[in-house]
């Protein structure tokens, strides 16, 4: 990435798991917080008598401090270092508030656990009512508005207004003091709604490959058919902040344009991407793993952690791209470790180019691995670009079959690259 530390301001409901993911990819493993480092962190303190305010700052500087990705659904950018990059999803009020009772429904009753007694309520209750229930019976009370009245406002007031204080201001004034704190402190936003061009606009910015499109998430397009017109203005007269703020947003939005392309990336940041790779140097081999940064598009967040245990599936397109370090050579040996193929189909749909040239390769069998996948390669600049083709399907022949239904082609542990 081309800028510095980037703080992912997530806002509880607005269906960015995937966005985070994405962003995860562009770092090594380990320089990326956990979703939820920050509120475990917070709940630490607390379980030692440390109250919120004095807990605030150490909190805040442990993510900044410790990793170059840190996402959390809290504001803490007073304290945010030069050069960080700030970025968020927005979501149209309604949705967000029912995409988040969703969440908060199917997490089911352990999710109380360990919470206040009235936190730990409002939990139970998700879990077992229906939302008219329960926007019946939590409407008044704190622990509703503070996840579903003008949130988006909220967050960005920050520790500028206290939240009694804010449940007094009217809409358009907690409108226009988010608005005036939003401008200061994000560098780039998107729309869920508008995700091919959030993503885009967002790599260009970060200095990552083009997506040309985002695929689906699981719940995006959920229906809302279960929530009645009246729970809906309910939930919409609960968010007049928002709706204005998010309003202004998505027009200044969607009037923006925005040009970015392969060619870009190549041109402007493939060689600052590839000093970000780490490539492990073994008996005169460079060796790639699923644990460093991705810099290329098709293939899905990493699995596991360890240097021989992690991989990543090709998916959920039939074609991915993966741009690797090289020796500077006139021509380098490289070897793919696939652990796993979705399925015959996959393996018998497999090609391989390097830089847009159709390239040979041979399947041979391994230790530890399903089997090695070799081919050679012309480098450009000591940089491979490494482009497959696997007919992606949902594992079709796993007996039992998987549990996800992701479409994938196959999975690599690493992939070696060898002088001539």
């Amino acid at each position: 990435m081309t800028v510095g530390k980037i703080f992912h301001a997530e806002m509880p409901g607005a269906g960015d798991a995937g966005l985070g993911a994405w962003l995860d990819d562009g770092v090594p493993l380990g320089a990326a917080a956990p979703a939820t480092l920050l509120g475990d962190l917070e709940q630490w303190y607390r379980a030692r008598g440390v109250g919120e305010l004095r807990s605030r700052r150490p909190v805040a500087m442990a993510g900044w401090n410790l990793f170059d990705v840190v996402h959390a659904e809290r504001n803490i950018l007073a304290l945010r270092p030069p050069g960080a990059f700030v970025l968020t999803l927005l979501r149209d009020p309604v949705e967000r508030a029912i995409s988040l009772f969703r969440q908060h429904a199917s997490a089911g009753e352990p999710e109380a656990i360990g919470r206040r007694p009235l936190q730990a309520a409002y939990r139970r209750d998700c879990a077992n009512l229906p939302f008219a229930q329960v926007l019946g019976k939590w409407s008044r009370h704190a622990v509703f508005r503070w996840f579903y009245e003008d949130y988006v406002c909220r967050f960005f007031i920050g520790d500028d207004l206290p939240f009694r204080q804010f449940l007094r201001l009217p809409a358009s004034e907690r409108a226009e003091r988010g608005l005036a704190n939003f401008d200061k402190q994000v560098d780039a936003f998107g729309f869920i709604e508008r995700m091919d061009k959030t993503v885009l606009n967002f790599s260009r910015l970060l200095g990552l490959y083009p997506r040309p499109r985002w695929p689906e998430l699981d719940g995006r397009q959920a229906s809302n058919a279960e929530f009645s017109s009246r729970e809906r203005g309910d939930i919409e007269a609960m968010n007049g902040g928002d709706r204005i703020l998010h309003d202004r947003l998505l027009a200044r939005f969607d009037a923006m344009r925005v040009d970015y392309a392969v060619e870009d990336f190549e041109r402007k940041h493939l060689a600052n991407a590839m000093g970000r790779v780490d490539m492990a140097s073994v008996k005169g081999r460079m060796i790639y793993t699923a644990r460093a940064a991705l810099f290329g598009d098709g293939f899905w967040p990493r699995e596991g952690e360890g240097a021989s245990t992690g991989k990543r599936w090709s998916g959920p397109q039939d074609d991915s791209t993966l741009y690797v370090p090289s020796f500077a050579a006139p021509a380098v040996s490289v070897s793919v470790h696939v652990r796993e193929w979705a399925n015959s189909a996959a393996r018998a749909s497999f090609r391989v180019a390097v830089w847009g040239e159709p390239t040979p390769h041979v399947f041979e069998p391994a230790a530890g691995a399903s089997e090695i996948v070799r081919f050679r390669a012309a480098p450009r600049d000591g940089v491979l670009k490494l482009q497959f083709h696997a007919a992606a399907d949902r594992e079709a022949e796993r007996e039992p079959p998987a549990p996800e239904e992701r479409r994938k082609g196959f999975s690599f542990t690493r992939i070696a690259v060898e002088r001539g």
